[in-house]
């Protein structure tokens, strides 16, 4: 995008807001369809004809099934597509003997009417049963494609002509599913074996008309998608990125357009003289004044704008969004029209969060006493013949969910197994990736389980998303056999009714500050108050990496973030303040807020990044293990005091699963973490004062890495896992590590009231275990004395 592009190709479509056109109100719930936001031009685009009727071709190295063929065909699609990728995750892989995942994809008018073909890449494991596993692919519950598994060689490529009528402007289901079986093991541990990779560069639908990419509306952002790695990308051309003043409409341009493209991840870069490429999943945008962006987009596109004006470019190479004016005052009335339909009204409540970019059915928000049954949360009724039965759903906590050391949420099981299954069987419950309940199977004969509760610690769950999945351990005396045939035998072993619920009860509801958890899953406590944002420099990389982070926070949260530039947070009078810089460049005082240690700073050695290109694929769970274990036994080897308290820790946890951490008195501690040496990006939170404040951080050894690991930090595998008082990012092995939370001011969010009071008290006490022993003794004590005194005034008196 620079001033040498052709400009007489160039159609400007122009919509002027003013404050009054902007107070346009939408449901806080974020899932529902956004048409009513104004849109943001005044010249359609060319009407699109629908295609002739297509007919699916066969797949590339096998038998294809799909969508019923209709009696003509056509002639071959145009070399000249819109390739336009569907999977919206990185690395995406279905393991088992079954899997699946649902999302939506978001299409325009036009993209939906145009003639279009799917593409289909996957490879898998050798151990794979062709002949009795098959990978399903569904579009708005049609089958589109089913075709055997047996591609572990080389990578399939499917291709299928999608006929008229099967896609439609708006959301559109996609489904991908694989039934897998074993080669020749029956055990449960083959079943860990099974695995099939989507290729997520190779998945995609193709439109034949490449002017299918066009955006001409506000609502239809969300139909630029994501790119191959499934990052949506933001690229924004800002000339004044070095004047204070337009840091503020800058970000939030980012957050506005975050939210409106929905997609599981963005990424945004800011530059002042290059506009970056073009692309699936990328979105321009251009900001500045007339007199800025003449030089840029040349004078017979910008002179046309007269005041307050966001418009969509039409000609160009890809989509790109103008935000422009005569003044910097008219951008700021331009982008208050843009964010205004975006807030939710004061005091809403929000019932959902927008994640149908990356699950469907949208996850619903579970208050105290919600209750969802699976046909609601998307999973049907399933009977399963295989060893190992797994599925799973999503829900949403709230911010202020403040259950970490007490309570129970109640999956009620309707389910059954069949007689076959033997004893030593088991149904589990994964929280999160972690275990949190295990029901056995101890008769033999079969049994029907109608409404078995089954308790889940609510300490599993935390702000935001929450994976839960049901898995069924299902042996039987046959599988010790393992006779040829029997991995892929049709007899029912199990079954899961979609009446089975799941209930939470009333939990207590108070905030934690500092809490990078609910920072992460939604974004408190930036929300209804603005946030003083320091920047290290007005640099690309700096404003970059703040972008970034605060689009990510914006959708997790819902809603746009009021952002107000400072040059320090204690010199802004909002009690809320983010960081973002290199290392060296921190303000004064605030490592020391915010736990991290002033004289590691100057030490904190710049990592190696990888390639961009290369797929991080580590086990962080397994990795923070082997440090962990590591760390341990040389204090526990080396002797000495610290030695035995790790030693007297870990029996602790062991036997009654209790651990130092509960072993003080509440309120919050400051930390003095050193970030190590491989760390390349640390998140750390702290109170400068009692009460409802909190700082935020946002830090790398340089400006250039931070922009680096942001990008890779804010994709939906790393920040789930980000929790705790600091967090650290670490590029070499893709790895996320935490510091739990040494203790932490309580917010109350709702009036008090004696019945979350009391919750509120019992879920403190139970973590701060010498204060609630303290107490116990004391009233031990009182009633001793009262006992005693008691006896002496009423007692006979010899």
């Amino acid at each position: 995008m620079t001033s040498a592009r052709p400009l007489a190709a160039l159609l400007l479509a122009t919509a002027f807001w003013t404050p009054a056109a902007a107070q346009v109100a939408i449901p806080f719930d974020m899932g529902v369809e956004r048409d009513a936001l104004p849109p943001a031009m005044v010249t359609p685009p060319p009407a699109v004809t629908a295609p002739a009727t297509t007919t699916p071709a066969q797949p590339v190295g096998g038998e294809l099934r799909g969508v019923p063929a209709p009696d003509t065909t056509v002639a071959a699609l145009p070399s000249a597509t819109f390739d336009r990728p569907i999977v919206p995750f990185q690395d995406f892989r279905l393991s088992g003997e079954v899997d699946g995942r649902s999302w939506s994809t978001y299409l325009t008018a036009a993209q939906a009417n145009a003639q279009a073909t799917l593409h289909l890449a996957f490879t898998n494991a050798l151990l794979v049963a062709p002949e009795a596993s098959s990978l399903r692919l569904l579009i708005n519950d049609r089958l589109v494609i089913e075709a055997p598994i047996a591609n572990s060689d080389d990578p399939a490529d499917f291709i299928v002509d999608l006929p008229p009528g099967l896609l439609h402007a708006g959301a559109n289901r996609i489904r991908i599913e694989a039934s897998q079986r074993h080669r020749t093991d029956c055990t449960i541990q083959s079943t860990y074996e099974l695995w099939t990779e989507i290729d997520t560069a190779g998945t995609y639908i193709a439109f034949a008309d490449p002017a299918s990419n066009a955006i001409t509306q506000l609502a239809d952002l969300r139909s630029i998608g994501v790119d191959a790695t499934g990052h949506a990308v933001v690229n924004i051309l800002l000339p004044a990125l070095e004047q204070a003043a337009a840091t503020r409409d800058l970000f939030r341009v980012a957050e506005a357009v975050a939210i409106h493209m929905d997609a599981p991840s963005q990424v945004v870069r800011v530059s002042a003289t290059d506009g970056g490429g073009h692309g699936p999943g990328i979105l321009s945008v251009v900001i500045g004044t007339v007199d800025e962006l003449r030089p840029v987009l040349g004078a017979a596109v910008v002179d046309s704008v007269n005041g307050p004006t966001i418009a969509f470019l039409q000609g160009l190479d890809g989509p790109t969004l103008l935000v422009s004016g005569r003044s910097w005052a008219d951008i700021g009335l331009a982008v208050d029209g843009l964010v205004a339909p975006l807030t939710p009204p004061a005091g809403s409540t929000r019932v959902a969060i927008s994640s149908q970019s990356w699950h469907f059915p949208e996850v619903q928000m579970m208050d105290g006493g919600a209750s969802l049954t699976l046909a609601q949360l998307g999973v049907p009724t399933t009977e399963f013949t295989g060893r190992r039965f797994r599925t799973g759903f999503v829900v949403a906590m709230p911010y202020d969910l403040y259950a970490q050391a007490y309570g129970y949420a109640s999956l009620f099981l309707d389910a059954a197994y069949s007689a076959e299954v033997l004893p030593g069987g088991h149904i589990d419950v994964y929280v999160n990736g972690e275990i949190a309940a295990t029901t056995p199977i101890v008769t033999r004969g079969g049994g029907i389980l109608r409404q078995l509760e089954v308790g889940v610690p609510l300490r599993h769950f935390k702000p935001g998303a929450n994976s839960i999945e049901i898995e069924a351990v299902l042996p039987t005396a046959g599988d010790e056999v393992c006779v040829p045939g029997a991995t892929a035998s049709n007899i029912s072993r199990f079954a899961l009714f979609d009446t089975t619920s799941i209930v939470m009860p009333d939990y207590a509801r108070a905030a934690q500050l500092p809490d990078l958890s609910a920072l992460t899953g939604a974004a408190y406590p930036f929300g209804d108050q603005p946030l003083a944002l320091v920047l290290g420099r007005l640099a690309p990389e700096t404003m970059s990496a703040a972008a970034t982070f605060l689009a990510q926070l914006a959708v997790m949260g819902g809603r746009p973030i009021d952002v107000n530039p400072a040059a320090s947070p204690s010199s802004s009078a909002t009690p809320f303040g983010l960081f973002v810089g290199a290392a060296s460049q921190l303000p004064t005082g605030v490592a020391d807020v915010a736990g991290i240690a002033d004289t590691a700073i100057d030490r904190w050695v710049d990592p190696v990044a990888p390639d961009p290109g290369i797929p991080l694929q580590v086990n962080v769970q397994a990795d923070n293990n082997i440090t962990f274990d590591r760390w341990r036994d040389a204090l526990a080897g080396g002797g000495g005091w610290r030695g035995q308290i790790s030693s007297f820790s870990d029996w602790l946890s062991r036997t009654f699963d209790i651990s130092l951490a509960t072993l003080r008195f509440g309120g919050a501690q400051r930390l003095d973490y050193a970030p190590p040496d491989g760390a390349g990006l640390l998140l750390a939170q702290g109170a400068p004062s009692a009460g409802q404040t909190a700082w935020t951080v946002l830090t790398a050894p340089t400006r250039e890495t931070l922009q680096r690991t942001t990008e890779l930090m804010v994709r939906p595998d790393n920040w789930r896992r980000i929790e705790g008082q600091v967090a650290t990012y670490w590029p070499a092995t893709g790895a996320v590590e935490f510091v739990p939370l040494a203790g932490a001011d309580i917010v109350f969010t709702e009036p008090a009231s004696p019945a979350n009071l009391r919750m509120v008290a019992t879920n403190w006490l139970s973590k701060n275990l010498l204060v609630y022993g303290g107490l116990l003794l004391g009233l031990c004590i009182l009633l001793g004395i009262a006992t005693a005194w008691l006896l002496k005034s009423v007692g006979r008196q010899s």
